[in-house]
């Protein structure tokens, strides 16, 4: 079979970069090429992940106060500096 010239690959590819739709391809599971719009996503989701990890990591020792007994807190420390 032969191989396809140089002006059908680039229209391929051409008709492959103006697609709106996200594609994958893949060779030996080593390269994937996405649209910008899906890596964007994929960059957004990741980052979502590094801070729900971060927030796991405090919970589980210990570095986390309630959100009310900082706000009372921060009334108290109000109340303080108003009567100064």
């Amino acid at each position: 079979m032969a191989q396809p010239g140089r002006a059908q690959r680039s229209g391929r590819w051409g008709r492959w970069f103006k697609s709106s739709r996200p594609d994958h391809f893949t060779s030996n599971k080593s390269i994937v090429i996405q649209d910008i719009h899906e890596y964007e996503q994929t960059q957004e989701s990741l980052a979502l992940l590094k801070i729900l990890a971060q927030i796991r990591k405090s919970l589980n020792k210990g570095d986390v106060r309630l959100a009310a007994d900082v706000f009372n807190e921060l009334k108290t420390k109000m109340k303080d500096d108003s009567t100064s």
